[in-house]
C-alpha cells in the first residue's frame, strides 16, 4: 500500500453530490479538515455538479459512467479526460490544447486478499476481526435511516450505540 508524507498529498474525491444530506459535500469538507486534497466528484446531475464547482473550486468532475463501453469494462468521462478500466489496465483519454494524449498504467493488485485472511485467522482463533459486526451495524443503520428519512420527508436521527 501506498504510504504518503503528508495528508495533502492523499488526493480524494466522492461519487454523488445529491442534495438529500449533502453527504458528498460532506466528506470532501470532513477529507479536507483531516488535510486531504479533495479533487473529483462524480455526478450525473448536472445541477448537482455546478454547486460541487462552487464548493470547492477548480474541483474535476465526472459526469458520465458507462458500465457497457465500447472498450474496456467502465468507461468514465470527466473534466480532466475519460479513463476506461480494464481487468489489467487503466487508461486515460485527454485532449491537451491540440494534441491527444494517451496514457495507459497497470491495475494495482488487490489487498482484498487480506480481509479474508484476517476472517480465516479469526475462525481459526488466531486474531481479532478487523472489520467487527458492531462496526458494520453502522453504516447499515445509516442507509437504512436515510431510506425511511426520505420516505418521512425529515430526517430522523441515529439510534444506535
Amino acid at each position: 500500500m501506498k504510504t504518503y508524507k503528508k495528508a495533502s498529498e492523499i488526493r480524494v474525491g466522492v461519487i454523488g453530490y445529491g442534495g438529500a444530506f449533502n453527504m458528498g459535500r460532506q466528506h470532501l469538507l470532513e477529507m479536507q479538515k483531516a488535510g486531504m486534497t479533495p479533487v473529483a466528484v462524480a455526478e450525473v446531475d448536472p445541477a448537482r455538479l455546478a454547486i460541487a464547482k462552487t464548493d470547492f473550486p477548480g474541483i474535476g468532475t465526472i459526469s458520465s459512467v458507462d458500465s457497457k463501453p465500447k472498450q474496456g469494462v467502465l468507461e468514465i468521462t470527466g473534466t480532466k479526460g475519460t479513463l476506461v478500466l480494464d481487468h489489467g489496465h487503466t487508461t486515460l483519454f485527454q485532449q491537451l490544447k491540440d494534441r491527444s494524449v494517451q496514457t495507459r498504467i497497470k491495475n494495482p493488485d488487490s489487498e482484498g486478499h487480506r480481509y479474508y485472511e484476517n476472517i480465516a485467522a479469526h475462525l481459526t482463533g488466531k486474531a481479532d476481526l478487523i472489520i467487527t459486526a458492531e462496526w458494520s451495524r453502522r453504516p447499515i443503520h445509516i442507509l437504512d435511516l436515510a431510506t425511511r428519512s426520505t420516505r418521512a420527508g425529515k430526517s430522523l436521527p441515529a439510534k444506535y450505540k
